[in-house]
């Protein structure tokens, strides 16, 4: 299961084409959705948090993490401001 869910991480980073050419990657975090991704100490951490840092460090890529509500997150995924959204789950 743990592999199947890199090898999901990996291949959402891997679909836009400018994800290898970047230094940098934008990801939306919710933020408050443990033990997914949340804030501790003003560091994001967490499962997913934890697996787009290790799937960034083995493309040589930097994730910078905005931390924005559930709308937001789609709202500037769509416009292309963040590149993906972590746990991309709603109710």
């Amino acid at each position: 299961m743990k592999k199947f869910i890199v090898t999901l991480v990996m291949a959402t980073l891997l679909l836009p084409g400018n994800v290898l050419a970047a230094e940098k990657i934008k990801l939306a975090a919710l933020g408050d959705f443990p033990p997914f991704q949340y804030r501790e100490k003003s560091q994001m951490t967490g499962i997913d948090v934890d697996m787009a840092r290790e799937v960034c460090k083995r493309l040589g890529i930097e994730p910078e993490f905005k931390v924005v509500p559930w709308k937001r997150a789609l709202k500037i995924a769509k416009k292309g401001d963040v590149t993906g959204i972590l746990t991309a789950l709603h109710k």
